[in-house]
């Protein structure tokens, strides 16, 4: 049982780090891309609005992953079997 909780520890300091790792390096990929485009596009706006206007947009970005891998956990989750717990409990 030792191995087992050791296991489970790692993988879940390694995938911390790596979320953690997604999650800073994406805003940063997307707010660029997204001020190619508002620059590409034009409109008239300051270079600070831009940026302001890209960051937005990079946050949504972020947002809309982590909440789409948030919704693909809860299926599983709603999945797994429960039938065994309510026996112990009696």
């Amino acid at each position: 049982m030792a191995r087992g909780s050791s296991l489970t520890s790692v993988l879940r300091q390694l995938f911390s780090a790596f979320g953690i790792a997604v999650f800073a390096t994406l805003p940063q990929i997307r707010q660029a891309t997204h001020l190619a485009e508002l620059t590409y596009a034009g409109g008239g706006a300051s270079s600070q609005e831009l940026f302001l206007q890209a960051s937005v947009l990079a946050f949504q970005d972020c947002f809309l992953v982590a909440s789409s891998l948030a919704f693909l956990g809860l299926i599983p989750a709603f999945l797994l079997r429960t039938r065994g717990l309510s026996r112990r409990q009696e």
